[in-house]
């Protein structure tokens, strides 16, 4: 069994948590590395209880918030959502409010495509809970009400990338046919909402057609913290600043190691670090 350090002491100074279900959310941590290298982050997957796609809100919300609160026990300046099950959750009002600031990616990816949408034709492929939820539709609406929306499921692709797929002739004929609905509807704007497509960015694009613009959920994110540090430089000076990077999952499935490292595009060190259920009692790296 690994040993566990008292995470109470584990961090001294604030830092940038991530959260996720899974570890998808590695791709916005590559894009925030990019963007702010100096400042420290630490990374939760809940990876013991992933996917949060097939479960009730309510059991997401749950989850979700134990997540989050972990990593503001772990005194992080503000936390970013990766998943967008959790993110739905948020922007519903099941979870909440925090001490610190909280960026979601649905909303984050939502503001990057408004922009950019002419005939405001939308497309949204992702994970079937943010899909169901209906809260692609609900935000764009809010903003853009003759705005059209349609979704489309990506768990195929999902599969296929996470088990090394990623460059198979199958990934690009499946991207193709997914997509394809989205082509009939003549969509103008697609939202990858899935971290795992950012793999298989160029192949999206080529299927989704050259005039349809493809919004980088991981990007804006990134952008989205970046533009919240600047405006609010007292939590920004309180961050540390050393360029550490933590990565904690609640169970260490085999390839985890592996597809962390695809992901993150350099080498990893995973600190197990137990999840708990409904009653309170810890699971995932604890088990026997």
């Amino acid at each position: 069994m690994p040993s566990l350090n008292p995470l109470s002491n584990a961090f001294f100074s604030p830092m940038i948590g991530v959260f996720d279900s899974g570890i998808g959310g590695l791709v916005v941590v590559r894009s925030l590395r990019e963007v702010l290298p100096e400042h420290d982050m630490v990374f939760l997957a809940d990876t013991a209880r992933s996917p949060y796609a097939n479960r009730s809100i309510e059991t997401v919300a749950r989850f979700a918030d134990e997540g989050i609160r972990r990593l503001i026990g772990l005194k992080v300046g503000l936390v970013v959502i990766c998943c967008s099950a959790a993110a739905s959750a948020f922007i519903q009002g099941k979870i909440g409010p925090y001490a610190v600031p909280i960026i979601d990616g649905v909303t984050c990816a939502v503001a990057a495509a408004l922009p950019v949408s002419k005939k405001h034709q939308f497309g949204v492929i992702g994970k079937r809970a943010a899909m169901e939820s209906g809260v692609y539709e609900n935000l764009i609406r809010d903003q853009m009400p003759d705005a059209r929306v349609y979704t489309q499921s990506s768990i195929l692709l999902d599969t296929l990338i996470e088990e090394g797929w990623a460059t198979r002739p199958e990934t690009a004929r499946i991207a193709k046919k997914l997509l394809h609905p989205l082509r009939v509807r003549q969509i103008d704007t697609l939202i990858p909402d899935s971290l795992y497509l950012s793999v298989i960015e160029k192949k999206i694009s080529l299927k989704a057609g050259r005039k349809v613009n493809i919004v980088k959920p991981w990007q804006a994110i990134a952008d989205a913290v970046k533009k919240i540090l600047a405006e609010n430089p007292e939590i920004d000076r309180a961050l540390g600043k050393t360029g550490s990077l933590k990565i904690m999952a609640t169970d260490l499935p085999a390839g985890l190691k592996e597809k962390c490292e695809a992901l993150l595009k350099s080498r990893v060190t995973i600190e197990c670090v137990p999840a708990f259920s409904e009653a309170g009692h810890a699971h995932g790296c604890l088990r026997d």
